[in-house]
């Protein structure tokens, strides 16, 4: 069985969630469509589920004073990859399908929040790029295509979406 890194699986965890974000907020009529594909019926009751706990992290992020970010939802996740050096395949992909459902979900519950975790990670990404860009790091930046931002990536992801499985982009 493949392993990965587990700094390099939680770092694409960030942006899997903040992907479900933006494909939430711009497509919000097909959350359930995406979540139906790998929990069927039980859309609504996930979504339930789900709102008390992503209020709850906004309210402490307010009350603290804190910046919304991914991270203030999906912190436990990324700790738990970062507990150990590698993440096997199945653990990689649960991560990033649970991280993306989750992004969309907020989206739902929270559209504000989502917006802000989205514009946060785009404008890590633009500074990410420009750092590389400048010389100032030497890594290339985090990302399916860190030159573009998410509001783009999620119209590529939903037209994939459209083809693939067959429904229509709203």
């Amino acid at each position: 069985m493949p392993v990965f890194d587990s700094p390099h699986v939680a770092e694409s965890v960030i942006g899997a969630f903040c992907l479900g974000c933006a494909i939430g907020v711009e497509f919000p009529a097909r959350v359930p469509d995406i979540l139906e594909q790998t929990h069927g019926d039980g859309v609504a009751e996930i979504v339930d589920d789900c709102r008390a706990s992503l209020n709850e992290r906004i309210a402490e992020a307010k009350d603290a004073a804190e910046p919304i970010e991914a991270e203030s939802f999906i912190g436990a996740m990324i700790d738990g990859l970062d507990e150990r050096p590698f993440a096997d395949s199945d653990t990689a992909q649960n991560a990033l399908s649970m991280a993306f459902e989750y992004g969309a979900i907020l989206a739902t519950v929270e559209r504000g929040a989502a917006i802000v975790v989205r514009n946060d990670y785009n404008r890590s990404q633009e500074t990410a790029v420009a750092e590389f860009a400048d010389g100032e790091s030497t890594e290339a930046p985090e990302g399916p295509d860190p030159f573009q931002t998410l509001q783009d990536f999620a119209a590529e992801v939903m037209s994939a979406y459209e083809q693939d499985i067959g429904f229509v982009a709203s």
